[in-house]
């Protein structure tokens, strides 16, 4: 998926994202997930791919161990998001 919400308010994205969750838990497909938003991604996913360069090259890999059900104004995910925020 390519920034599916970034075209959404802020509480419709919410929900969405959640109902995402909630269908990867029922099936456990791989799902890969573009987005600009580091906060959403620290929130959906189980490894996050930072890319940086004119070609797109993989920066830093973070395994996300935080168990889920997820919060996603929770403080294990600001951590996360924070720790990836003062690598950019």
């Amino acid at each position: 998926m390519d920034e599916p919400y970034s075209h959404l308010d802020q509480i419709t994205a919410r929900k969405l994202r959640k109902d995402v969750v909630k269908l990867w838990a029922k099936t456990k497909m791989t799902v890969i997930f573009v987005t600009h938003d580091l906060h959403e991604a620290v929130y959906l996913a189980d490894r996050v791919y930072v890319l940086g360069g004119r070609l797109a090259t993989i920066r830093h890999i973070e395994n996300i161990d935080i168990m889920r059900p997820r919060e996603y104004d929770g403080d294990e995910v600001f951590k996360v998001y924070k720790k990836l925020a003062n690598m950019l």
